[in-house]
């Protein structure tokens, strides 16, 4: 979130959140859910005019936690609203200040509430905005305290069964061998992430990403070696974001200390940067690959 105020600084848009002041406590894995948040706040803020404000909100909601994040941006046409949560899927609607996107973030974002048994939709108005919503079931427990349910026994097979005995929302870690290989490179959330993601689709993701930024580092080598720094800068831009799409954070953050330092055409060290980047890019490509040997 700090990252996202840190952008919206920069077009002069004002972040502001409101929430309840008592919620009650939630069963989920708040790397995860901090993705999510982080997700939706950058796109509003990509796609909002300079000047402008995102709200960012928490509220109770019935027997659920409800989070929105509305926008006073250009909005989204109907028919394309619908698509947004699918792959490589983007609308007509252009981010304000260039920015790029993969179209694999909200995919992503889907998938994670869906693993938190929530629900996540759009609703937009063209020329006044988006709100996007994501809710987070409340645990049975919280409920009884609040008195939203009376405490209930189930009765399974002939045999009585405690509420407090069913199966935890809680997510599941696993332990995988090859994540140590994946980790330093690769956000662990993102490793996590990828567990429910289908193996055949997970790999033409990887696939893609590795084809596009191939062709991506291939234009960066060119244009650092030309000292091009406009292009250089916007080739860098695109690495990021898609680096960000996919948790591949080292490169991300190299990617970021470029984009956000003040130091100058003049006095850049273009070998350097060069050499860190396809050093680390190499890195990246081989965690990538270990995850879809799987």
């Amino acid at each position: 979130v700090l990252v996202n105020q840190v952008l919206a600084e920069k077009k002069q848009i004002k972040l502001i959140f409101q929430g309840d002041e008592a919620l009650p406590s939630l069963m989920i894995d708040p790397p995860k859910i901090e993705q999510v948040l982080n997700n939706l706040i950058s796109n509003a803020v990509k796609y909002s005019f300079p000047k402008t404000t995102v709200h960012i909100r928490v509220f109770q909601s019935g027997s659920d936690i409800r989070v929105s994040v509305r926008d006073e941006g250009q909005g989204i046409p109907e028919n394309e609203a619908s698509k947004l949560f699918e792959a490589f899927q983007t609308t007509s609607v252009k981010s304000t200040a260039g920015e790029k996107s993969t179209g694999l973030g909200l995919m992503i974002t889907k998938k994670i509430i869906a693993g938190h048994e929530g629900k996540i939709w759009v609703e937009s108005t063209i020329g006044k905005g988006s709100t996007f919503y994501f809710t987070l079931p409340i645990p049975r427990e919280e409920l009884e305290k609040m008195k939203y349910l009376s405490p209930v026994s189930s009765i399974e097979g002939g045999e009585e069964k405690n509420a407090d005995a069913e199966q935890s929302n809680e997510p599941i870690e696993q332990v995988n061998d090859k994540d140590s290989l994946c980790s330093p490179y690769l956000d662990q959330d993102v490793i996590d992430n990828y567990r429910s993601i289908d193996p055949g689709f997970l790999n033409e993701l990887i696939e893609m990403f590795l084809e596009q930024s191939s062709i991506l580092m291939g234009e960066l080598h060119e244009a650092i070696e030309n000292k091009e720094w406009d292009r250089m800068t916007h080739l860098t831009d695109q690495l990021r974001g898609s680096s960000d799409n996919l948790g591949a954070r080292q490169l991300e953050q190299l990617c970021n200390e470029f984009l956000e330092s003040d130091i100058g055409e003049a006095v850049f060290n273009f070998d350097d940067f060069l050499s860190k980047l396809k050093r680390l890019y190499e890195s990246t490509k081989k965690a990538l690959q270990e995850l879809m040997s799987r």
